[in-house]
């Protein structure tokens, strides 16, 4: 077993210190931005007020968008089932950063959801993920679910801070930081 990082710490303590709450009996959002669950992708361009392009390949169909989440840029992909209706929707942001302020970004997002939606129903779930040229990245995943079984998955990739090249000053390098937040319709949590 792998010593956890200070991030993975860091990231137990706020969840840890969260109310505690029970996925039933709490309503999640009703599907992402202005486009709910179940809404078909005709409608999609208006409900988003004409942001977007929505594509049509092979029998599915999918809506890219851009927008801005907390102050973050996101690049949103919005699915839709075999009947053209909506269903989960995935918004990612990808940036530069040194581990420190990626894991500080994650937790900010974080207390959001919390202060919405409560105690999320996972602790944090962190993985090892071999990245390209040899470099290493922790995956961080937390599920905030509802009365539902909806649900919003939040993640963060993140450059591993011990496999982390130097930068010049001394400290790590940045690395590409994701955070993603899948939007999981009702239906789509499961119990066991």
């Amino acid at each position: 077993m792998r010593a956890l990082p200070t991030a993975t710490l860091t990231i137990a303590l706020l969840l840890a210190t969260a109310p505690a709450s029970e996925g039933a009996g709490r309503r999640g959002p009703n599907g992402f931005g202005n486009i709910p669950y179940g809404s078909p992708a005709e409608q999609a361009l208006a409900l988003n007020r004409g942001n977007g392009q929505l594509v049509r390949n092979n029998g599915s169909t999918v809506m890219a968008y851009t927008t801005d989440i907390l102050g973050m840029t996101f690049q949103v992909i919005q699915n839709y089932d075999k009947d053209s209706k909506a269903v989960d929707a995935v918004a990612t942001s990808t940036s530069q950063q040194v581990p420190t302020a990626c894991i500080a970004q994650y937790n900010y997002v974080l207390r959001v959801l919390q202060s919405e939606y409560g105690k999320p129903a996972t602790p944090p779930i962190d993985s090892d993920v071999s990245a390209a040229a040899g470099a290493h990245e922790t995956k961080y995943v937390v599920l905030f679910e509802f009365d539902r079984h909806d649900g919003i998955e939040a993640g963060l990739t993140a450059p591993d801070s011990p496999a982390a090249a130097p930068a010049a000053g001394g400290g790590p390098a940045p690395g590409p930081c994701t955070l993603s937040l899948h939007y999981l319709p009702p239906g789509w949590v499961g119990h066991f």
